[in-house]
């Protein structure tokens, strides 16, 4: 028995992620949306879709679902997508309170900026009581 549905928006359509060399020498290229409390919710089926990778040879993209109880310490959920330039559904068992997703850039050798555009959309399925 399934519980009610509900639809959300973990990454709005479309979004552009991009990282660079920050002055300081240092790399700023992780990037996570807001933390959902999905405590009410079982489960988590999603579109994530995610355009060409920018940023040349070398250059890398992961995207990784993190659940987390406080909010603090973060667990993955599944495999991180590497893939660029398609899209898949992805089911997500929610048994901690907290549900985000986590994008990271790696830039290229020539240190030149890095760029993706995506989104992640879906229903979360109530909790049976």
């Amino acid at each position: 028995m399934k519980g009610t549905v509900e639809p959300f928006v973990l990454i709005p359509r479309y979004t552009s992620y991009v990282g660079e060399n920050k002055e300081d020498g240092g790399v700023d290229n992780s990037f996570a949306t807001v933390p959902l409390d999905v405590s009410a919710f079982s489960k988590a089926v999603l579109t994530f879709w995610r355009g060409p990778l920018l940023g040349g040879p070398g250059a890398a993209f992961s995207a990784q679902f993190e659940s987390s109880h406080d909010g603090v310490t973060w667990f993955p959920e599944g495999a991180a997508i590497t893939s660029t330039d398609t899209s898949d559904k992805h089911d997500i068992d929610l048994d901690r309170r907290w549900f985000r997703v986590r994008i990271e850039l790696t830039e290229n050798p020539t240190n030149e900026t890095v760029g993706i555009t995506c989104w992640a959309t879906g229903n979360l399925e109530q909790r049976l009581r």
